[in-house]
């Protein structure tokens, strides 16, 4: 019984120093970077120096004690059988360093207003190694993967401020939450026309102010600026952009004069069309000055067109 013990403890001793050897090599070969990881982790750092050193100390004391005569023979000693199982556990935890640091982090991204809507594009800066970049959006709709390691998530949409989250450390297998600022950059647009009083709409949107007006807290990039008077003048439309300054003040837009002209039909049922648009029988539009094209249709089937010049209002008959 002794000596089947002698030699299960002999031969189990060769496996395990062969299997610790091959698990430290292949994981220099083709995993470098674990002990980087290692090095950067103080209390891993030291747990592996402590290991190493605990198996040259065993060696060494092994040695001293009973000098091998052959390496049959020194794999019957103890104290080398003691550091050969010290080395197979320490080949055994940096094994379960590696799956560990091989499992993904998580992070889910939310914003502070709680008001954007839908999401707002992000950039992540990888702080290590290749230092890769990609873009996602925020709030993220499910946890985003990532390696373990350290980013920053900085947001990258012109209407907003820019803000950067800092290093932010991504563990193996956790999940962590991020709050963005998400402030917009506002701008103040001067607004005045000629005559004043005109209704001022910003994409689509009445302000419920009128010329002249200054509004401020306005969203940073290019505006719909449209203004609206009674039908005497016609609405003015342009783009403000606001994206690369912090104030815009137009000068006095004058307002183009319309002038009131009463088509007359000879018979209700004549067809005829200006600008693209068609009538049926007498109409009265409002037109700038300028000369126009009107093309007519009478119920016999005859066809015609006629030139108007708009100047001030005016009768026109259609013949």
């Amino acid at each position: 019984m002794a000596k089947a013990l002698h030699k299960t403890r002999k031969y189990g001793t060769f496996t395990l120093l062969c299997s610790s050897v091959l698990i430290i090599l292949v994981f220099s070969i083709a995993k470098p970077e674990l002990y980087d990881a290692v090095a950067k982790r103080a209390e891993s750092l030291w747990t592996a120096i402590v290991g190493l050193l605990t198996f040259f100390g065993f060696v060494v004391g092994g040695v001293i004690k009973n000098p091998p005569k052959s390496f049959s023979k020194f794999l019957e000693n103890g104290f080398l059988q003691i550091a050969v199982l010290e080395l197979f556990l320490f080949s055994a935890g940096m094994t379960g360093f590696a799956i560990w640091t091989s499992r993904s982090a998580e992070v889910e991204l939310k914003l502070l207003s709680g008001q954007t809507f839908p999401q707002i594009r992000v950039l992540v800066e990888s702080r290590e190694g290749s230092r890769e970049r990609d873009t996602v959006f925020a709030p993220s709709p499910a946890p985003l993967r990532r390696k373990p390691g350290t980013y920053t998530f900085k947001i990258v949409e012109p209407e907003y401020e820019p803000f950067a989250s800092g290093d932010v450390v991504l563990k193996p297998g956790r999940r962590e939450t991020l709050s963005l600022n998400d402030r917009r950059m506002s701008g103040t647009l001067v607004v005045n026309s000629k005559p004043q009083g005109a209704e001022i709409w910003i994409d689509g949107s009445f302000t419920s102010k009128k010329t002249p007006e200054t509004l401020k807290d306005l969203p940073r990039r290019r505006l719909k600026l449209r203004l609206v008077k009674d039908p005497e003048f016609a609405p003015h439309e342009q783009e403000v952009d606001l994206s690369s300054r912090s104030e815009v003040n137009l000068a006095a837009i004058e307002l183009q004069r319309m002038y009131r002209m009463r088509f007359v039909c000879a018979d209700n049922d004549t067809r005829w069309s200006i600008l693209g648009h068609e009538y049926v029988g007498s109409a009265e539009l409002w037109l700038r000055a300028g000369q126009y094209s009107v093309t007519f249709v009478r119920p016999d089937g005859t066809r015609g067109t006629k030139t108007v010049s708009v100047r001030a209002n005016a009768r026109v008959p259609i013949l």
